[in-house]
């Protein structure tokens, strides 16, 4: 049985993302040879980015590392859950148009990173957090004293609805005319590269076949009741693509 070496990775691979516990280390430290892996690793010019679900922002976790001998510069970046949970909680509300969210906050020896610096309130208990409702609204058009009824019921009146967006069929058949506009734009550029690049038979027979392939998958998602939103539209683009 062949194994395989550094050299047959770094031939193969344009970059590596290596994951921290499991893979580097476990709770005892780093594993034996991990670090001069990691330097070896870096030999190949190589952007090695590290994964971790440490709870914690990545400034914490370059801090363990470094304790643990690892040499940071060796790292092209590094990627904790925490890191993403802020990054997350500061894009969608440090809009000047949220109310200041308050979130509680559960992590391991009380570390607050996560959250240090945003525009949000910490919470002692649960009673106190914001939560966000996401709902299909239906012809019913009193729906939100509906919901604020049976919270009501279910939880009795200790909370309020600090905001209430509506997305609705405006929106919805904007989505859908600048989807059709930019799937026919990129089937009608491919067809015409192709037609200068070879013959006009290759190219209507390559777009027959790209055409095929979307009706395929918005099809599917159409036949699932899956939802198609922006992302599911540049997936599309990169089928034609």
């Amino acid at each position: 049985m062949k194994h395989t070496t550094l050299e047959d990775l770094a031939s193969q691979f344009d970059a590596f993302f290596v994951d921290q516990f499991g893979v580097l280390m476990d709770a005892s430290g780093p594993y034996p040879f991990a670090i001069h892996a990691i330097k070896k690793l870096s030999e190949y010019n190589k952007p090695i980015v590290l994964l971790s679900n440490s709870g914690k922002r990545a400034e914490n976790n370059c801090e363990r590392l470094k304790r643990l001998g690892f040499e940071l510069k060796l790292f092209s970046a590094v990627i904790t859950s925490g890191e993403v949970a802020y990054w997350t909680i500061k894009n969608k509300f440090e809009d000047s148009g949220f109310i200041k969210p308050k979130i509680h906050l559960i992590s391991r020896d009380a570390d607050t990173s996560p959250i240090n610096g945003l525009s949000c309130e910490a919470t002692k208990n649960m009673d106190e957090t914001d939560y966000l409702i996401k709902f299909e609204i239906n012809s019913n058009k009193n729906v939100i004293e509906d919901i604020k009824t049976n919270l009501d019921k279910s939880f009795g009146n200790n909370f309020d609805f600090r905001r209430v967006e509506n997305v609705g069929p405006k929106v919805s058949s904007e989505l859908l005319k600048s989807g059709i506009i930019a799937i026919s734009v990129a089937l009608t550029l491919m067809l015409i590269y192709i037609w200068i690049r070879f013959e006009w038979q290759f190219s209507l027979g390559a777009i027959l076949a790209l055409f095929h392939d979307v009706l395929v998958t918005l099809g599917l998602f159409s036949l699932l009741g899956l939802e198609i939103n922006l992302s599911i539209i540049a997936a599309v683009l990169t089928i034609v693509g």
